[in-house]
């Protein structure tokens, strides 16, 4: 082999092992979730530790793909604000409504339903059969959006409060403050039974206005391992509706 060939055969060889690296699989991801304390959907120790039935789905995922996740928990409004500037490459939850302004130049990618959930009113027990037409104050955390009554927010039939600590969103509740705390019902239920220790005080009024939906994990790099997931959702749905039972999620509306 003259020198002339075997410097080509170098070259060419240096490219292949570059694009054999450059298209080397990814398996380090950024999971952006919610800083919420929002068990047992999820919750987070001193903004460190992520915990709950999110992170039992997700790491499972993770395992069976010999991926590596890593949890950046944020605020709601700065996650968002993080995702679409793409620091992290998924988010949890997700839903295609939430924010779809900030997103609407973006072209996510969003996975099959993860848990279904319901978004409503809880009050105090004397009020649940109360009517919109008597409803005054609601409570939300602040950053979330309580979609079903924006319009009555703004033409100010409906006052809104926020919050930025759930369960002291709750107590405003039970003290009087607001008429009801706008919350995923299973959040709800738990923490009105295992935190403030008040089974039956505050319940969900079905007549007011509520959502039933599903969260899901969304992402703008990954559509792959978005695909990936589905599989996974169907293929573990034993596990998974195991893991549903545990944490008393997506039980009671499905």
């Amino acid at each position: 082999m003259n020198k002339q060939i075997y410097f080509i055969s170098v070259i060419m060889l240096c490219i292949v092992l570059l694009s054999n690296a450059g298209y080397a699989k990814q398996t380090f991801f950024k999971i952006g979730v919610e800083a919420q304390k929002y068990y047992p959907q999820f919750d987070n120790e001193n903004g460190v530790e992520y915990f709950g039935f999110a992170r039992d789905i997700l790491d499972m995922f993770a395992k069976e793909k010999h991926y590596q996740f890593v949890y950046i928990i944020r605020p709601v409004k700065r996650l968002f604000h993080d995702f679409v500037k793409r620091h992290v490459d998924f988010k949890y939850p997700d839903n295609p409504f939430w924010q779809s302004d900030m997103k609407k130049n973006q072209h996510v990618y969003y996975s099959d339903s993860v848990v279904k959930y319901i978004d409503g009113v809880v009050v105090l027990a004397e009020n649940k059969a109360m009517l919109l037409s008597s409803f005054k104050t609601l409570g939300t955390i602040r950053g979330f959006t309580p979609y079903p009554y924006l319009d009555l927010i703004a033409q100010k039939k409906v006052m809104l409060s926020e919050n930025s600590n759930y369960i002291s969103l709750l107590k405003q509740v039970l003290a009087g403050r607001i008429t009801g705390a706008y919350s995923n019902i299973s959040v709800a239920r738990y923490n009105i039974k295992e935190h403030l220790k008040k089974t039956g005080a505050i319940v969900f009024n079905p007549i007011l206005p509520h959502i039933k939906d599903s969260y899901y994990v969304s992402s703008i790099m990954h559509p792959t391992v978005i695909q990936e997931f589905n599989v996974f959702l169907k293929d573990k749905k034993e596990q998974i509706d195991q893991l549903k039972k545990k944490y008393k999620v997506g039980l009671f509306d499905e």
